[in-house]
């Protein structure tokens, strides 16, 4: 009985030692704000308080006509960690011929991967219009008019 209770009881402890780590986090709130993300094109992207998830920031960018514009966070290493998950929420107002794409580097942005349907765990429609973010990935937030922010 004995070997029993300490067997289930190594079982759970060895359960327990596999517990999440976060290697990277941003929420654009304070006292931090935007510290460990840069952005590049033009304009570039800024803080903002009209819609967040955190309260009570969030960071926006409206990008022109014909243009990229990018946002990347700092580096961090995964290394050692067996699986690893990506989250972010994010509130992604896109005009009906533009679209949001995710990618991600494993050599410290020499070469970056767009990350495809299989791995994205979300409900917004990312898989539909080719692993990507388009005006429709929310259909709540109006996509026919470019121009509202929410519903």
């Amino acid at each position: 009985m004995n070997k029993l209770l300490l067997s289930l009881a190594l079982a759970c402890l060895s359960i327990y030692s596999f517990g999440q780590t976060i290697v990277f986090q941003e929420n654009f709130d304070p006292p931090s704000l935007a510290d460990s993300v840069s952005s590049s094109g033009t304009p570039t992207w800024s803080i903002d308080n009209t819609l967040s998830v955190s309260t009570p920031n969030s960071y926006l960018n409206q990008v022109g006509l014909a243009t990229s514009n990018y946002l990347e966070t700092n580096t961090f290493s995964t290394v050692g960690n067996t699986f690893v998950i990506l989250e972010f929420d994010h509130i992604c107002k896109i005009e009906f011929f533009d679209a949001a794409t995710v990618e991600v580097s494993s050599d410290n942005g020499a070469t970056w991967t767009q990350v495809t349907c299989p791995h994205y765990l979300g409900n917004g429609l990312f898989c539909l219009p080719g692993d990507k973010f388009a005006s429709n990935a929310y259909p709540l937030w109006d996509p026919a008019y470019p121009a509202t922010a929410f519903l």
